[in-house]
């Protein structure tokens, strides 16, 4: 699901559009678009010329360059991919190894990073990345480090994946590039928890190919151990070459500096801040502070909570100040006459969000739990709190004991799970959603005749009438556990179109495959 890019990718010259050795089906190539700092250079350089909105970064011009609605734009941009992996092939020769893949890769037509090698200890992969570090200035594409995999493709499949990245391979991150700015002010911005958090305004700045006018000092505690004020010269990066950071600050050579105090009031709401119990963090406690108010609902209505599409944050900025929701709930309580109140709300728009927030009513317990935005619970915890409780009535009761005998759930997260249920604003606003909404239980699903129930399944390939994510969800609301790599433990194999690896260990372990077509029997309850 998308926008429709393939004349504009066909224009790529590092994309074969007819593979030099033919091996029969479909094949899917996996790797990355880049634009080189030259090319980059001269698209600006002509924009300029023109009169036109340059670019900030490659990356940015890369992105936009395959986007244009006019393939022949694209082509002009002289953009370039770079292979690394193959997800599926239906008659793919057997790679071993990575480094096997990476030459069958170069003998199809397609192009790999000129530094890819095999290293074979760990004294060889230090030197390396000692060798791609001294060579990154030289390089004519930006680059943040270097990814080391696992060579045997059998190991690879084996070690599987996290919840946010592959076992297999692990990125070692260069030092992130630096410069020196200036502190113009310090804002104070009110999180969805009422937590404060200090921003640095900074005189902004070109950093690894961004421009930074602001960085986070993360709590008062480090602009304390920091020792900023305005008027201070700072050395900052970005952490990660993506999150701007202040490094630390330079000697300061006047005494014409403006001392940083925290302030006593919020600036959403003026209601008086409370510091937390060790003194780090400040708090504003009240819960209709219209900044918390709207952090919390663009997080409930977030993809992987409620996921109401075409309610975005503006929108919903737009309604508190409207005064037409105070909080999560109130947007089941919407009409369409709310809406066309609003800037650039017409009578479609309004009635299809209108509906969208209907079809949203229904949703699975794992995500309405990770909606709440329960202080230290993200989407795995919720997931966990899931599995592990019959229902919201029961997760609600639970004490603290009861949660740390989890696992993965420790003192300090079981702590905030109870305190925050147990907050009697929480209880008025968790009573009325629960009347506007209908919680899924994978336990009770599964309890009933799924043929599904205590399955290991892996899931491959593509669908018609299900993304990945989606078939992944109904599984496991019928009591399956769904796993990332074929096993002899693994019940069914739920088989797309254009399965590769999976579906031919799943042979070899004698494993049930289950295609498509035969998918509504299985799914139901």
């Amino acid at each position: 699901k998308g926008e429709l890019v393939t004349e504009n990718i066909k224009t790529i010259r590092t994309i074969p559009l007819k593979l030099k050795q033919p091996i029969g089906g479909l094949l899917e190539i996996r790797g990355e678009i880049i634009m080189k700092i030259s090319s980059f250079n001269t698209l600006n350089q002509k924009a300029k010329q023109k009169g036109e909105k340059v670019f900030a970064n490659p990356r940015n011009a890369a992105a936009g360059s395959l986007r244009q609605l006019d393939s022949r734009i694209t082509a002009t941009r002289e953009l370039q991919f770079i292979a690394f992996e193959v997800g599926f092939g239906e008659q793919m020769p057997s790679q071993t190894c990575q480094s096997d893949l990476n030459k069958s890769l170069k003998q199809w037509g397609f192009a790999v990073n000129e530094f890819s090698r095999c290293v074979k200890t760990i004294e060889q992969a230090s030197d390396l990345i000692s060798l791609i570090e001294s060579k990154r200035n030289e390089l004519d594409y930006a680059i943040d480090g270097c990814v080391f995999k696992v060579n045997s493709r059998a190991v690879q499949q084996s070690m599987g994946f996290s919840s946010r990245a592959p076992r297999f391979a692990i990125a070692y991150k260069f030092k992130a590039e630096e410069a020196i700015t200036t502190i113009l002010s310090i804002d104070f911005q009110v999180g969805r928890t009422g937590a404060i958090t200090p921003v640095a305004v900074l005189d902004p700045i070109a950093v690894g190919g961004a421009v930074i006018s602001h960085a986070t000092c993360h709590n008062f505690s480090e602009l304390s151990r920091k020792d900023l004020a305005v008027g201070d010269r700072v050395i900052i990066r970005r952490a990660g070459d993506v999150i701007p950071e202040i490094v630390k600050r330079l000697d300061r050579v006047s005494d014409n500096i403006k001392t940083i105090s925290p302030p006593t009031h919020c600036p959403c709401c003026d209601s008086a801040l409370v510091w937390s119990e060790n003194h780090i963090h400040l708090k504003c406690m009240n819960p209709h502070c219209a900044k918390q108010v709207s952090g919390k609902i663009i997080h409930f209505v977030s993809k992987h909570a409620f996921n109401i599409e075409g309610l975005g944050d503006k929108v919903i900025e737009q309604l508190i100040a409207h005064n037409s929701i105070q909080s999560a709930v109130d947007l089941f309580y919407l009409t369409q006459s709310d809406l066309l109140s609003l800037p650039r709300q017409g009578q479609l728009s309004s009635q299809k969000l209108i509906e969208e927030i209907a079809r949203k009513k229904t949703i699975p317990f794992h995500q309405f739990i990770y909606a709440l935005g329960i202080p230290e619970v993200g989407r795995t915890t919720a997931k966990v709190l899931a599995q592990n409780f019959e229902d919201i009535a029961s997760l609600r009761k639970a004490s603290a004991d009861t949660l740390i005998e989890i696992d993965m759930i420790g003192d300090i997260m079981a702590h905030a799970i109870v305190t925050y249920l147990r907050n009697e604003r929480v209880v008025h606003e968790l009573d009325r959603l629960l009347e506007e909404v209908t919680l899924i239980y994978p336990q009770k699903k599964a309890a009933l005749t799924s043929q599904l129930a205590g399955k290991k399944i892996v899931i491959t390939g593509t669908f018609d009438e299900f993304s990945r994510d989606e078939l992944t969800s109904r599984c496991e609301l019928l009591g399956a556990t769904v796993q990332s790599s074929v096993s002899k433990k693994t019940d069914l194999l739920l088989c797309g179109k254009n399965a590769g690896s999976k579906k031919k260990k799943a042979e070899a372990f004698g494993v049930e495959i289950i295609s498509e077509i035969m998918l509504p029997s299985i799914l139901e309850d």
